[in-house]
């Protein structure tokens, strides 16, 4: 089995436990997840075994006499809990179309102390610690298989080019991490922000 582990952090100014039922609620992925269109499943903080279908839109183009045509389809991907440990870990898998290559997607959280020339950036004098990783496996050759490639010239350009690939792909996971870790900090701290506004405002008769 060959395993691609990339992974990206960021520190949320909030407790882990509010951060992990944020997450936990697959139906609230579509606010930092811009690929989803729909998550389909029972809402609510998800458990171990909990599966729940995510609606990807994807844009198919198509090249003829007339020109170009982009038309959106969307797929199904089911995604299916592997391990939930509250507060401190998600983790959950998606497997491949082929069946072949599957996705395991996780979050890691660990509360950690907030910086002194930092503590404007926390609401609740916590912060929180969140990786995002992804996990991309693949079934390991058998060794008949590696002395084919080593035999048969034709296959050669494909190893090439898949040690090009694989790199790329890790990149662009690192940089969609980083662009979903953002969006779910904006999120959760725009959220208490404005919460803790309306119970000043409440305080205060105003």
């Amino acid at each position: 089995m060959v395993r691609i582990r990339v992974k990206n952090s960021k520190v949320i100014g909030l407790p882990v436990s509010q951060v992990y039922q944020y997450l936990a609620d697959f139906s609230l992925h579509g606010e930092w997840d811009n690929d989803a269109k729909e998550y389909l499943g029972t809402p609510g903080v998800v458990k171990l075994g909990s599966t729940f279908q995510k609606l990807e839109v994807c844009d198919t183009v198509t090249v003829g006499t007339w020109g170009t045509a982009t038309i959106n389809t969307t797929k199904t991907i089911v995604r299916t809990v592997t391990e939930a440990e509250i507060d401190k870990r998600l983790e959950y898998r998606i497997m491949g179309e082929n069946g072949l290559m599957h996705r395991v997607e996780f979050f890691d959280l660990e509360q950690v102390t907030p910086e002194p020339d930092r503590q404007d950036s926390t609401l609740l004098g916590v912060a929180t610690r969140v990786t995002k990783g992804t996990d991309l496996v693949y079934p390991s050759l058998r060794k008949n298989y590696r002395w084919l490639v080593l035999l048969v010239p034709v296959v050669w350009p494909f190893v090439l080019m898949n040690l090009v690939w694989m790199p790329s792909i890790a990149f662009g996971l690192f940089m969609d991490h980083g662009g979903k870790l953002g969006r779910i900090k904006k999120k959760l701290e725009g959220r208490e922000k404005d919460g803790l506004a309306r119970r000043a405002r409440a305080e205060t008769g105003d």
